[in-house]
């Protein structure tokens, strides 16, 4: 986008949130654009710099996501996938817990088997393998929020 077509849509903006000011409240429509452009635009440096595929906040999970590992549910905060290595997610979910619970229930049932348990009251973390690939997956309570975040985090075994 050009710096004259930025220009335009801030001052149009601008001129409307002020005109309009009195009469509705007006939220600034330039924040939501810019945030979204400044996302996009980590992620492409950060794909372009790393050949690795990035989604944030929001996005979806990479196509990259190794078939045989379930994707997780919630919201994704952060993915970043390589092919060659595998992938990190982290997922705000309602309940840490029980989104570790259904994330644990769905990679048992998609053939992985537990080797670590290292949960405790508070916290979880497990590790799974299926011959082809290790995940890790750990949850805990967002101390900041009522929400949860499961973050799990994948290594091909070509990789190793």
């Amino acid at each position: 986008m050009s710096p004259r077509v930025i220009f335009t849509v801030t001052a149009a903006s601008a001129l409307a949130c002020g005109l309009l000011g009195g009469l509705t409240a007006c939220a600034n429509p330039l924040e939501a654009v810019t945030n979204q452009v400044a996302q996009k635009a980590v992620e492409g440096a950060i794909e372009n710099a790393t050949g690795t595929d990035v989604s944030l906040d929001g996005g979806t999970i990479p196509d990259t996501w190794p078939a045989d590992v379930p994707k997780p549910t919630g919201k994704i905060i952060g993915v970043f996938c390589d092919a060659a290595n595998g992938c990190s997610g982290s997922f705000e979910v309602g309940d840490a817990k029980a989104g570790y619970d259904d994330y644990v229930a769905g990679l048992t049932s998609a053939g992985y088997t537990q080797s670590l348990d290292l949960s405790t009251q508070d916290s979880y973390m497990g590790v799974f393998d299926n011959g082809t690939s290790n995940v890790t997956v750990s949850g805990a309570k967002d101390t900041t929020s009522a929400t949860g975040n499961v973050l799990v985090i994948i290594t091909t075994k070509s990789a190793q």
